[in-house]
């Protein structure tokens, strides 16, 4: 439930919230080929080599070939890629609609950890789905942590948001998946909601 009557602004977290992701399926793929990513990646706590390639620190072939050296396998690029973005899934056109229905009446931004590889699966995905450069449109700006050079739940992000789209923390909605993302945009008295038992569409209805 929204407690705040003073929300102009709304920040979305991408994978999770708006496009449906599914972390056992790369998991699953990459243990087909061989390769135990368990030991090195989970949603929650993840290696530095990751953390590096979600703030752009590090190229995808360099991300390519630590995989390698960390598996001790002689996988490509290509089989390494579509493994590392098995979890991407779909996006339900009803987000797309709560998206432009919330549009007409909120400042929409959108929040999102992701790399380049992720960023090079599902961005032609979304122009299939939508149109070209139709994505974008739905935001007033998107802020994706490999672009930046931040991520979450790093306090960083948000101040360089709220900074860079000149925004008063107060009057900002926060929504992500996971909670650890929610605690440094509460500390900043921004609103959060954790979308987790359901859909975003059903827990922000009301602003709609």
């Amino acid at each position: 439930m929204i407690k705040s009557s003073s929300i102009r602004h709304i920040i979305f977290d991408f994978g999770g919230v708006l496009i449906n992701l599914d972390y056992a399926l790369t998991n699953k793929a990459f243990r087909a080929l061989g390769f135990d990513i368990d030991r090195h990646f989970t949603q929650l706590q993840q290696s530095n080599l990751f953390n590096a390639y979600e703030t752009g620190k590090v190229s995808s072939a360099f991300f390519y070939n630590e995989l390698r050296q960390l598996g001790g396998s002689q996988l490509t690029d290509e089989q390494l890629a579509t493994a590392w973005s098995a979890m991407i899934l779909d996006l339900p056109l009803e987000r797309v609609k709560m998206l432009k229905q919330l549009k007409k009446k909120y400042n929409l931004y959108l929040l999102s950890n992701t790399n380049q590889t992720h960023y090079e699966t599902f961005a032609p995905y979304l122009e299939g789905l939508l149109g070209v450069g139709v994505w974008d449109t739905l935001f007033n700006k998107v802020y994706y942590s490999h672009q930046i050079g931040l991520r979450k739940p790093d306090k960083e992000i948000f101040e360089y948001l709220i900074s860079d789209a000149g925004l008063q923390p107060q009057h900002c909605l926060y929504l992500d998946d996971l909670e650890k993302n929610l605690a440094a945009p509460a500390a900043m008295c921004m609103e959060t909601i954790l979308v987790k038992e359901q859909p975003v569409t059903v827990l922000i209805k009301e602003l709609i």
